[in-house]
């Protein structure tokens, strides 16, 4: 199992740290872990995409760690992904998710 820590920031502004988010890389699978501020272009960094995300988890839904779930999927399009991504979370988060994808 790989861990890579994309942004371990918060929810106040720092140019040295970006958004909570990290990517688990385990059996050939990629496994994003909250999605703070910053993350694709974080993803593109450490040498992955949203493309190839197999599955977002959210810890919780405090907005520092899912700010940028909209540009994740927006962007994965762009990067030629071919299906939905498969995101699980805590309660709430189902029709957060909808939500957001209504907009």
């Amino acid at each position: 199992m790989l861990l890579t820590l994309l942004g371990t920031g918060c929810p106040q502004v720092d140019t040295r740290r970006l958004g909570p988010s990290q990517i688990v890389r385990h059996q050939g699978g990629t496994y994003l872990v909250d999605c703070g501020s910053g993350v694709t272009q974080r993803l593109q960094a450490a040498g992955s995409s949203g493309a190839d995300v197999d599955a977002v988890f959210f810890t919780h839904l405090h907005s520092d760690h899912t700010v940028d779930l909209f540009q994740l999927i927006i962007s994965s399009w762009h990067q030629g992904r071919d299906r939905p991504h498969l995101i699980y979370g805590p309660k709430g988060t189902k029709r957060y998710v909808n939500g957001l994808l209504k907009l």
